[in-house]
């Protein structure tokens, strides 16, 4: 071969390899950009958009909260609903201003200054719901205030809801937009080898392994919290019989302090029927009404079978054509009971100032024992 040619071939060669080198260059820069908008979008979605629409969803629940704490304590002048309620106020108030730490354009700001005009407005109102105690003027402010939580409702569902969905979509979008581009480049470019290949796996596949961890430790989390905390908690779904009437229901899963809190043990896959043939459909129908109109429900009950006093908060889990309720409760049997005998030392007083002769004080006291503990005779 002449130098000449010798000459020409290292030249082509060299062009072909500075080509090469060129053309991965150029792919991974590219590459490199799109994974970090990538990594972008997804911080987006995990630190903002996704966040930002939690916060929207409980600021819609807790201002329900507020309303029914307010309605309750308006109808009952029971300070636990006061104390509630000013618990409930301060959710909204921590949720906006997480909401506002999250603004990311003009249009979220607008929206957060309209939404705590209108909170502004309501807790004003609520405020001073609960520092009165009933009257015509109190029933006309109830009024007022329950138009004015639904106003408040219809703007977070009209325009606070779809503004956080669209911008979660929208970043959702983009990363989708990212990934596409990033797959033509690759099969433009699958002539160059597997290198390419070999290295665009090894991408995805570390993005795909720290995903799973993410999942893992907010999986972890939510374990930690969901068997911490001291109330009882379980999930129940109701069961129906042909005609759609709920005839019983079945414990789905269960907290650690379930056991403690209920006098059950081993619910968890049972239906309350197997545990409490004799137990009363007050629960039953409550849980029912619950899984299907959507609304939480706060009570006080006892079970006779299980002779303990609860409170109870139930509300809809999952989706509602599963017709699960999750269930938040303790054991507050102590304090009905205290509750019971101070009510019966001031019965008794009352009995021992009225009563005409001895007989009629001790069939009164019977009458009020029998109330105050559930007995059906006295000895006396």
């Amino acid at each position: 071969m002449r130098p000449e040619e010798i000459l020409t071939t290292t030249t082509k060669l060299l062009f072909g390899f500075g080509g090469l080198i060129a053309l991965l260059g150029g792919f991974f820069l590219l590459l490199t950009i799109r994974l970090h908008s990538i990594e972008n979008n997804l911080d987006q979605q995990a630190n903002v958009a996704r966040p930002r629409a939690d916060d929207v969803r409980q600021l819609k629940l807790n201002i329900l909260k507020y309303a029914l704490e307010v309605g309750e304590f308006v109808r009952t002048s029971d300070e636990r609903f006061r104390y509630e309620a000013v618990k409930a106020a301060g959710r909204v108030d921590s949720h906006l201003a997480e909401y506002r730490n999250l603004i990311r354009s003009d249009e979220e700001r607008v929206l957060a200054e309209d939404f705590s005009a209108r909170w502004e407005e309501l807790h004003t109102l609520g405020r001073g719901l609960v520092t009165t105690r009933g009257g015509l003027g109190a029933r006309a402010d109830l009024v007022r205030f329950e138009a004015l939580r639904l106003q408040a409702e219809d703007f977070i569902n009209s325009q606070m809801e779809p503004a956080a969905a669209a911008a979660f979509i929208a970043s959702r979008d983009r990363t989708v937009a990212d990934v596409q581009r990033i797959t033509s480049l690759a099969i433009i470019l699958l002539f160059i080898g597997i290198i390419i290949v070999v290295t665009t796996s090894t991408i995805v596949g570390t993005s795909i392994v720290g995903t799973e961890g993410d999942l893992r430790d907010s999986e972890q989390k939510y374990r930690g919290l969901f068997e911490s905390i001291d109330e009882g908690f379980c999930i129940v779904e109701i069961d129906y019989d042909p005609e759609d009437v709920a005839n019983d229901y079945r414990f789905i899963e269960a907290s650690p302090s379930f056991e403690k809190q209920s006098g059950l043990c081993g619910a968890v896959g049972k239906k309350v029927s197997e545990m409490m043939p004799t137990e009363k459909r007050f629960l039953l129908e409550t849980f029912a009404e619950v899984a299907t109109d959507g609304g939480p429900r706060r009570f006080e009950t006892r079970s006779e079978s299980l002779g303990r006093w609860y409170e109870v908060y139930a509300f809809p889990f999952g989706d509602p054509k599963g017709r699960q309720v999750a269930v938040l409760f303790k054991d507050i049997s102590e304090r009905k009971n205290e509750e019971n005998r101070i009510a019966l030392l001031a019965r008794l007083g009352e009995l021992m100032r009225t009563a005409g002769d001895v007989d009629e004080f001790l069939g009164s006291v019977a009458a009020a024992v029998g109330k105050a503990f559930g007995a059906r005779r006295m000895p006396f």
